[in-house]
């Protein structure tokens, strides 16, 4: 009959420890790095200058993402995607600051 496996968890930490060669991938399967796309709908970054200015700039780095990843409940942390996300905001001021602009509304005289 089948046989269960004890997977471990998948933690940048854990499979550095257990793979000859960490920098190859940080999956313990060995999956290839993917990359992750943004998407969006051009009508709308038409639309809202300052969603596209955003969208445009936005970008995390590979051990940003990861980070933010292991902290989640799925891979063992005790942060919901809420969490995750605001601790981020609050914690990277300097890094997402150039991220946002904010247009005044047309006749706006702010």
């Amino acid at each position: 009959g089948a046989q269960a496996y004890p997977f471990e968890k998948n933690t940048p930490q854990g499979s550095a420890e257990r793979r000859p060669e960490p920098t190859l991938t940080t999956a313990i399967c060995g999956y290839p790095v993917l990359t992750l796309l943004k998407r969006t709908q051009s009508a709308v970054l038409a639309q809202h200058a300052d969603y596209k200015y955003f969208y445009e700039k936005f970008s995390l780095s590979r051990a940003q993402l990861e980070s933010l990843l292991t902290q989640h409940t799925s891979a063992g942390g005790n942060a919901t995607v809420y969490d995750m996300s605001c601790n981020w905001i609050k914690d990277n001021f300097d890094t997402w600051k150039g991220m946002v602009q904010n247009t005044p509304p047309t006749g706006s005289t702010a």
